[in-house]
């Protein structure tokens, strides 16, 4: 069973790096939160989180760069309602800060069920946010997505202009702990 606990917590700081990382089954892998806070330099990029909760949470953070990571989960449905990337309103403690101009790009994301790859909870975070040139794959069927509570296939996602250039293909890991294709 997952604990809430966070592998890599990132609170009210702007700017960080976090990079080079494998997280193995954290309940919650990476998580950028602030009230409302833009980074301008920052990136997680070159990560691989295996089997998460839920993978790189974004929560009243602006400006947040996801980049050249690989998210592999095995969980189903039932296990997590959490996307790998879950972006979101903070509203702890009484704020309402939205998290806005997200950008995920070149990221591999590997589903064995059809778990959630991006949920994105209110239509207030899709301001600037922006996704392309990343690998999906779902052993069990097509990649899902979600937005505002409403699941979307990726047709669906692409339809929204997401992903545009992106790709469905199994990238034909090696093995399941280290992530070569």
């Amino acid at each position: 069973p997952f604990s809430t606990c966070h592998a890599v917590f990132t609170r009210f700081n702007l700017n960080v790096v976090i990079k080079y990382n494998y997280l193995d089954r954290t309940p919650n892998g990476m998580q950028r939160k602030s009230d409302g806070m833009t980074d301008i330099s920052g990136v997680i990029a070159y990560n691989i989180i295996n089997n998460p909760k839920v993978g790189i949470v974004v929560k009243g953070m602006n400006g947040v760069r996801i980049y050249n990571n690989t998210l592999y989960c095995e969980n189903t449905q039932e296990q997590t309602s959490r996307g790998l990337i879950d972006i979101h309103t903070n509203f702890d403690g009484g704020l309402s800060a939205l998290s806005t101009g997200t950008k995920v790009y070149n990221n591999i994301f590997y589903t064995k069920y059809r778990t959630l790859n991006i949920k994105i909870y209110e239509p207030g975070c899709l301001a600037g946010f922006e996704s392309d040139y990343n690998l999906f794959w779902c052993e069990s069927g097509d990649p899902v997505f979600e937005v505002n509570g409403k699941k979307l296939s990726f047709p669906e996602w692409q339809a929204l202009g997401y992903d545009l250039h992106s790709t469905v293909i199994n990238p034909d890991f090696k093995d399941f702990t280290d992530f070569v294709p």
